[in-house]
């Protein structure tokens, strides 16, 4: 018996020699072609310029060509999703983004990825917080002045984003609620169109990266409010945070990463991380991001990224009130052709109250007036919890499994998730 088991044992050791040598063979002889560095938003913004800057040290490294390729739409989940399904051999890569590993997962029910489960963490590479411009048209000088001018003119300022459920859209709606008024987010396919929107001035704010838009603001066709991070940018030190302009406790910053398909070989990952953080502490790089407001993250291992990334999913589910559930469970669920209308699905529910406003629902199916604003004067809830309303504009939200419900709602729910209520 004994025999027969130290056999068996020296069968799966050897086997698990056999297999961790044979991956060795495979990442000595990686990269066998070009690799594809996939960049799930357009060109023109930060997260093309960190693509591309770390694809230029990958193929001075390596000896391969590393080809950056832009895949946007979605929020950047059509790039992810392409990253996700690819194979893992070590010859894809993808540029992750706060937005669709941190915030998305919290915010969309049907994500075609799984941050977690799907990728193979690589290194943590940029970390940077937005900051708040607005068109020189906007009668405000401050933080201050756009707060109240907001408040005397409620849901008629707008705020561009790159996508439904981004870094930048979220931030506008905690900026918006922690504040206390009401903006309007108009979605775009990516930062570049819509910083482009807001210099040709049809829109009016963007809470966009400072790699974009500081040199705008130094140009004088854009004026910086304030920055998103609890302490002042080292790239924009005369700009005030947020949170010394009047919202006490305001902290977000962005943050990008390389990650691989999941099953990617370990020698693989190790020698990109490797790469990676030559690639971060060069001169030429660092100075690089730095010009344009990007801080190069501190060196981190896979292990350590992937710690980081779960602490970033952890945080905004955490901040949700108690009890979630599904929109379509209590009858409204976002049915709209355009793909940002039906990003969100959850919805936060406490005893008696739905979106933090009191509801009162009665067994004879009276309606009862939930306001939320955002362009929507009202939901109404009936006593089986379901609803309708009417958009200022026209656009009808309907009760049962057919329901529709537009962006202004989506943002909304996005707020609440994000414990601002």
């Amino acid at each position: 018996m004994n025999a027969t088991i130290h056999a068996v044992a020296l069968a799966l050791a050897c086997a698990g020699l056999a297999v961790a040598g044979q991956e060795t063979a495979n990442a000595q002889a990686w990269p066998d072609k070009p690799i594809r560095f996939l960049c799930p938003f357009p060109a023109g913004g930060a997260a093309d310029a960190v693509t591309r800057m770390l694809a230029l040290k990958y193929t001075e490294a390596l000896g391969r060509q590393v080809v950056v390729d832009n895949r946007a739409g979605a929020g950047g989940n059509i790039g992810v999703e392409l990253a996700a399904r690819a194979a893992p051999d070590g010859h894809t890569i993808l540029l992750a983004s706060s937005s669709n590993f941190a915030f998305a997962p919290s915010l969309e029910a049907n994500l075609p990825y799984d941050p977690l489960r799907d990728f193979a963490p690589i290194a943590l590479a940029v970390l940077v917080p937005n900051i708040l411009v607005a068109h020189p048209s906007v009668p405000v000088q401050s933080v201050k002045d756009l707060i109240a001018l907001a408040k005397a003119s409620p849901g008629t300022i707008t705020f561009a984003s790159p996508g439904t459920g981004t870094t930048s859209h979220l931030i506008g709606e905690l900026f918006a609620r922690s504040a206390g008024i009401k903006l309007v987010h108009i979605p775009y396919k990516g930062g570049a169109p819509a910083s482009n929107d807001l210099l040709g001035g049809h829109v009016q704010l963007l809470f966009g990266s400072i790699s974009t838009s500081l040199p705008n603001v130094k140009a004088g066709r854009l004026k910086a409010l304030g920055v998103t991070s609890a302490r002042r940018s080292d790239a924009a030190p005369d700009i005030p945070t947020l949170a010394e302009s009047g919202l006490p406790g305001f902290d977000v910053v962005q943050w990008f990463g390389v990650t691989a398909p999941a099953a990617t070989p370990a020698a693989i990952v190790k020698r990109l991380n490797a790469e990676t953080q030559r690639a971060l502490a060069s001169a030429d790089l660092r100075d690089g991001l730095l010009r344009q407001g990007l801080d190069p993250a501190a060196p981190n291992s896979p292990q350590q990224f992937a710690t980081f990334m779960r602490e970033e999913l952890a945080r905004w589910p955490d901040s949700k009130v108690p009890l979630t559930m599904q929109l379509d469970t209590i009858g409204i669920r976002p049915a709209g052709s355009q793909p940002d209308s039906a990003r969100i699905v959850r919805v936060a529910v406490e005893t008696g109250r739905v979106l933090g406003f009191p509801v009162t629902p009665n067994a004879s199916s009276t309606d009862s007036n939930v306001p939320i604003g955002l362009g929507i004067p009202a939901i109404t809830l009936d006593a089986a919890g379901r609803g309708k309303g009417a958009h200022s504009l026209g656009e009808s939200y309907e009760d049962g499994p057919n329901g529709f419900l537009g962006p202004q709602w989506v943002a909304l729910v996005i707020a609440t998730l994000s414990g601002i209520r």
